[in-house]
């Protein structure tokens, strides 16, 4: 589906239009990941390029405890683009951290606590327009993580060859969520056993943005993988607390 916001057009994709890794939207794959108090509640993702924003909707369940909406943006940054700001619902968000590989790609993770509910929008804002290869964001909404610290822990990596970067864990029951920015539109998918995707998007056939979330019962090292074709990459990970 092609949109037009201020004279950019940008594609937001629905479910049936996601490349899906494994187990991303099925109930079952979730069912999977209500360890300790952290469950799933939603998903979504979109791409643009030649644009300084990029807008999409994202719909929080109502009455979820301890809520947090968490985006990850996939830039291909040789215009000098970065991310300046990211809204929900005019709320804003708070940058988790970074990763940058070689080439100017680049990977980000934000995060909102007790988000509104319903379908409001996600504005992510340029420090300047991006180039034509343009930038992927996606987002997952959760319930039963903690508000006060809700993201502890994080890991970045990049390289060339296989996305892949280990964290380590202070809290039991914590979920770890990723992000990676792959410098191609190939198709790419979770590596490791127990994780899910929750969106995999390319902007053409020349960047693609995905995440993935895996739950843990025992805090500690984890390392998260994707299987992808050989390529430069960025790489952020992060733990969230229950």
């Amino acid at each position: 589906m092609l949109a037009v916001l201020a004279g950019c057009a940008f594609r937001v994709t629905s479910p049936s239009e996601v490349d899906a890794p494994r187990g991303l939207g099925t109930s079952d794959g979730d069912a999977a990941q209500t360890g300790g108090a952290i469950a799933m509640d939603s998903q979504s993702s979109a791409s643009t390029s030649n644009s300084l924003t990029l807008t999409w909707s994202h719909t929080v369940g109502p009455g979820l405890t301890r809520s947090l909406v968490i985006v990850g943006l996939s830039i291909e940054k040789t215009s000098g683009a970065s991310v300046e700001s990211i809204t929900y619902a005019g709320m804003s968000l708070t940058k988790a951290g970074a990763a940058s590989g070689t080439s100017g790609v680049k990977a980000e993770l934000w995060y909102l606590t007790a988000p509104a509910a319903g379908a409001n929008n996600l504005v992510v804002t340029f420090t300047k327009p991006l180039s034509t290869d343009g930038a992927v964001g996606g987002a997952i909404s959760l319930s039963g993580v903690d508000q006060t610290t809700p993201v502890p822990t994080t890991a970045t990596n990049g390289g060339d060859g296989t996305p892949s970067t280990t964290i380590t864990t202070v809290n039991d029951g914590a979920w770890i969520i990723d992000t990676i920015m792959v410098d191609n539109g190939d198709a790419v998918t979770p590596a490791d056993a127990g994780r899910q995707g929750r969106w995999s998007t390319a902007q053409g056939n020349l960047i693609r943005g995905a995440g993935s979330t895996v739950a843990t019962t025992m805090h500690g090292a984890t390392t998260t993988s994707w299987t992808s074709t050989s390529d430069k990459w960025a790489q952020v990970v992060a733990e969230l607390k229950p």
